[in-house]
């Protein structure tokens, strides 16, 4: 069961922090709660007529937004895990983990360009592919972006981070055929990992540079 907190009636409960209605919003605070009862809250609250959801200081929590209706808008303070509801045609939801420091568009690019860039360096491209892109996807569509102008941008970060030491897999593989040390490989990368640093401004900042093709055949 759950604490529920309606103007002056309350239902016990016996595993969440604090769930109230203000006016027409609830306000929910995940602090610490089970991703399972997260859930089981909220399709409480929506079968008690709830139509827009404040979910606070979430951290880490999956599937959330799962078998919600599409006219329940559900915002998100924090950082929730993948899998959220917004890929199982849920309900609206408006992620503000990162969108309350990041405002613009172009500067959530910059931020996600430096991020795989600095992942592409450190780590697999497949945990990239598979931990990190659907977390930030929901940001993506608050934001408004095209999906194939952001993958396009993923998969040129990606390929730099198979060239950028000290992970780059490209670099061994190309140092192990050819027969090369790894320091003459790096020297002789440099002016091409430049030019696709440039190539990967110029497809940020100027969508048309890849979104003309796909426009031409719509």
């Amino acid at each position: 069961m759950i604490k529920v907190e309606k103007m002056v009636s309350k239902i016990d409960s016996n595993s969440f922090s604090y769930i109230k209605k203000e006016d027409a919003a609830w306000k929910v605070d995940a602090a610490g709660v089970y991703y399972k009862d997260l859930n089981d809250a909220l399709r409480n609250i929506v079968g008690q007529g709830a139509k827009e959801i404040e979910l606070q200081h979430v951290f880490g929590q999956r599937y959330i937004g799962t078998d919600l209706g599409n006219d329940v808008k559900l915002t998100i303070f924090g950082t929730p895990g993948n899998d959220l509801g917004a890929f199982m045609n849920g309900p609206k939801i408006i992620v503000n983990g990162m969108s309350g420091i990041v405002h613009s568009p172009w500067v959530f690019l910059l931020a996600a360009n430096i991020l795989f860039l600095i992942l592409g360096a450190l780590v697999d491209v497949n945990v990239s592919e598979l931990v990190f892109i659907p977390i930030i996807l929901p940001l993506v569509r608050y934001f408004n972006i095209d999906l194939v102008h952001f993958g396009v941008l993923i998969c040129l970060n990606m390929m730099i981070g198979l060239l950028t030491p000290p992970f780059g897999m490209l670099l061994f593989v190309t140092a192990g055929i050819g027969k090369v040390s790894m320091k003459d490989l790096i020297r002789e990368t440099i002016p091409l990992i430049g030019v696709l640093l440039v190539a990967l401004a110029i497809i940020t900042y100027i969508p048309e540079t890849v979104m003309f093709m796909t426009r031409l055949l719509k």
